[in-house]
């Protein structure tokens, strides 16, 4: 998705499941966004989106994100 929105994602980083994905501009919009969609993800450094799921975590819900967040981006 970086190689898709290289205007928006400068880079993605993380430990096991805790990721931050920063981005070329402040993140709350994009957090709000995906608030509204039921996706839970928090702000750090006022620019860096944390995604911290829970260990229960599955490929279905990893596809759901991936989506939604896609959607999100999309609508620039």
């Amino acid at each position: 998705m970086q190689e898709k929105y290289p205007e928006v994602i400068k880079q993605i980083r993380g430990k096991g499941f805790m990721i931050g994905v920063e981005l070329a501009s402040p993140a709350k919009a994009i957090h709000s966004a995906l608030l509204d969609r039921h996706v839970i993800t928090n702000v750090t450094a006022n620019t860096v989106l944390r995604l911290l799921p829970p260990l229960i975590f599955d490929h279905g819900n990893i596809g759901k994100f991936i989506q939604t967040f896609e959607e999100v981006l999309s609508l620039g």
